[in-house]
């Protein structure tokens, strides 16, 4: 999974706090911005009940499953990496805080997992937490490599010959407006069946792209729903959808720090 208990409380934009169960789509949380080391708001898009079977519990106060995200020793790792005398982040001190005790049980129970923008993290019981678009059902997340993603200058450049800490141009779905985002990660993998979006844009069954206004997995998408373009800003109506079995090469690109860009002309996140 990769998610937290319920009990968690989450820092909201307005800086008081809900638990993790009683967050909804809309929600806006308070996320930390890596790259100006600011906090600023992100919006709930997507929320997803999961039944985990593990509990780590994070001194004394944070429960989360095995594969939760978490910011440990300045870097993303899964929660069950970490050892006592690791640090969390306190985004909300701007300090590190010394894990002291980790208790791991193999009692589970329902989780909760968030997706959101413009920044993929929150923060739980005062801690960074980040969002995980690997898990629930977002799992490959990736468009094909002849794919045209648009950069930060205004060039087009493919999705095979991107490299990390390429500046692109992302959108701010709060403030409507573009801005830049780099690209932390690429990964890249081999398909046997792909979907062509409005024979446009190629991608496997698992992206998630902006469309009528949140974030829907391409295996939901439907004939009719409205796509969009954040260049031209205007809608785009999806009317075709095809999937073929062919093999193809795909790329899962992760960008900091809004976690959403440009290919093709449609916003994928």
């Amino acid at each position: 999974t990769a998610s937290v208990y319920g009990n968690a409380t989450i820092t909201l934009a307005n800086g008081t706090t809900e638990l993790a169960s009683q967050i909804t789509p809309g929600t806006m949380v308070l996320s930390y911005n890596l790259v100006t080391h600011k906090l600023q708001p992100s919006m709930i898009s997507a929320v997803v009940k999961l039944n985990a079977s593990n509990r780590y519990v994070f001194n004394g106060k944070l429960n989360v499953d095995s594969n939760e995200i978490m910011f440990i020793n300045g870097k993303w790792q899964r929660a069950y990496q970490a050892k006592v005398g690791d640090v969390l982040f306190d985004p909300l001190t701007g300090k590190n805080v010394t894990i002291t005790s980790i208790s791991i049980s193999n009692t589970g129970g329902t989780v909760y997992d968030f997706f959101g923008s413009p920044l993929n993290n929150f923060i739980a019981n005062g801690y960074l937490i980040d969002f995980d678009t690997s898990s629930s059902g977002w799992t490959q997340c990736s468009v094909s490599g002849n794919s045209k993603v648009e950069l930060a200058n205004g060039t087009e450049e493919n999705v095979s010959s991107l490299k990390v800490g390429t500046p692109v141009l992302s959108y701010n779905l709060i403030t409507k407006k573009l801005a830049v985002s780099y690209i932390t990660s690429i990964k890249y993998s081999i398909i046997n069946q792909v979907v062509i979006i409005n024979n446009n844009l190629v991608t496997d069954q698992q992206e998630a792209v902006i469309a009528n206004g949140k974030d829907i997995l391409v295996k939901n998408l439907k004939i009719g729903d409205t796509m969009f373009n954040p260049i031209t800003n205007q809608s785009i109506i999806v009317t075709s959808i095809k999937t073929v079995n062919e093999t193809t090469s795909i790329y899962d690109i992760n960008t900091a720090p809004i976690d959403d860009y440009v290919a093709n002309g449609y916003l994928v996140t």
